[in-house]
């Protein structure tokens, strides 16, 4: 039975996550599906505006304030704001029932640039070395082997239940070209964001993200990182599964048998 007007709610349709493809994976599904007197009620201006925006950049952040817009029924609504983060200045939350400028950009919507679908450029150049792609690659796995190790510590488990991850070999590494274009206009100094991909021991395929900082100002061009995040499996980890301990996570454990 339909629920009588006035009781109908909005409903949010949402996914974790798009196709599984590199750009769209980052773009999920959002849907607001509206009731049709909700639309054309006393808020028909900002529903109006909600259809405008759907072709304008925008994140969860402003989805969380439109939700608290339509809750308090606002007129003029004051948009809630988000902790202050160093790779999203100039982050301005906004309510989806008010206007979206076009010409928004990633850091302004709230997200990192690394994060922003496919309109970063990625190049297959890598700025570091083989060695100082190994150096970092090596000190991210040992973070990751030192956390799974406690894990197991305070589950009770012995070590031996889950693999350290070894570094096998490296796939592609590839540079976001706006980070690094300063180095060929003849900067002495700047910071860009490089992806690395590697395989580690039972096949299993990674991916980490670095910003590295780059000066040549001493007459050669060094590198150093500022921040490693973002390591993820690219490799499905349904064979480890079944072997790994209850509250650990399965994709950083390759105790199962990968043919």
């Amino acid at each position: 039975a339909a629920l009588p007007e006035g009781a109908r709610p909005m409903v949010i349709l949402a996914g974790d996550h798009g196709p599984p493809r590199d750009c769209d994976q980052r773009t999920p599904l959002v849907q607001f599906l509206i009731p049709p007197e909700m639309a054309s009620g006393p808020m028909q201006a900002g529903f109006d505006n909600l259809k405008s925006n759907q072709y304008r950049l925008a994140s969860w952040f402003d989805v969380y304030s439109t939700v608290i817009h339509l809750a308090t029924a606002a007129p003029r609504f004051q948009s809630v704001s988000a902790p202050p983060r160093w790779d999203t200045r100039g982050h301005a939350t906004r309510s989806l029932l008010e206007p979206l400028p076009v010409n928004r950009t990633c850091e302004q919507a709230g997200i990192p640039e690394w994060q922003c679908g496919c309109s970063q450029g990625w190049v297959e150049w890598c700025p570091a070395s083989e060695a100082t792609l190994q150096g970092f690659v090596n000190g991210a796995l040992k973070r990751v082997n030192e956390m799974m190790r406690d894990t197991l510590a305070s589950l009770h488990e012995p070590r031996s239940r889950c693999p350290e991850l070894t570094l096998v070999e490296f796939e592609a590494c590839e540079a976001q070209v706006s980070g690094f274009r300063g180095i060929s206009d003849g900067a002495e100094s700047g910071e860009g964001i490089i992806r690395v991909r590697f395989t580690t021991g039972k096949k299993m395929r990674y991916e980490m993200y670095a910003y590295l900082v780059f000066d040549s100002r001493n007459g050669g061009l060094s590198m150093r990182p500022r921040e490693l995040f973002n390591f993820n499996p690219l490799s499905l980890y349904r064979p480890h599964e079944a072997c790994t301990p209850v509250g650990v996570d399965p994709a950083y454990c390759p105790c199962g048998i990968v043919e």
